[in-house]
């Protein structure tokens, strides 16, 4: 069964969508380092290490080709350790930059997210996943939800009917409402704003809170 879309949130699309903006050329960075160790082709397998700031999943690739290259240059163990000793320094380098850009990606106080999967891979470039942003702030309707909307519109209607009757009788419903909501009420001397249900008078008229219901079914 096709979902109903609850809401698309617009603002926080955008604002993805520049932050994101912000980080591309540094994802594009870790690609291009990882190109200058030799160590193949970029793939799928090497960008989703690198948004997920995991380069520890390509170090087996790397450890094969250092082991290939010594064993190209010696077969003696202790010339072949000897040779080993620095070869790990230009992965760990690229390596502690796909760490800090994923931290800086992720860093608390950056103004919201910049998740992984909002990045895509195309035509061995990084890129803006726009699908993936959208619909990552977009909220759909649960089947609870929908069922507990759809009684919320069959008593709309009957307190629909009440209110029509009430005014067509000249009662002021601000002062003698149906529903909670247009009057406020005190708490330890504060005045409070009228209770939020999901069916409430508003301005004289019965509404239904579908954020309420969409937010808690």
């Amino acid at each position: 069964m096709e979902k109903k879309v609850f809401k698309i949130d617009e603002l926080a699309i955008e604002l993805a969508e520049g932050r994101c903006e912000k980080h591309l050329e540094a994802i594009q960075d870790c690609l291009n380092g990882f190109k200058a160790l030799n160590m193949g082709n970029l793939t799928d397998k090497v960008f989703a290490a690198v948004v997920a700031g995991n380069p520890e999943a390509l170090r087996p690739a790397w450890d094969k080709k250092i082991d290939d290259e010594v064993a190209d240059i010696t077969t003696n163990p202790a010339i072949a350790k000897r040779l080993r000793v620095d070869a790990d320094q230009p992965f760990d380098e690229w390596a502690d930059t796909v760490k800090q850009a994923f931290e800086e990606r992720n860093a608390p106080g950056r103004a919201g997210e910049a998740l992984a999967h909002f990045f895509s891979f195309e035509k061995g470039r990084a890129a803006i996943n726009h699908q993936a942003i959208k619909e990552h702030y977009t909220s759909y309707w649960s089947e609870d939800g929908l069922h507990l909307l759809s009684l919320a519109e069959q008593a709309k209607k009957v307190l629909d009917e009440i209110t029509a009757f009430m005014k067509e009788k000249g009662v002021n419903l601000l002062k003698q409402p149906v529903l909670p909501g247009d009057r406020p009420f005190m708490v330890m001397g504060y005045t409070m704003p009228g209770y939020d249900p999901i069916l409430r008078q508003r301005e004289g008229n019965i509404v239904i809170n579908e954020e309420e219901i969409a937010n808690h079914f």
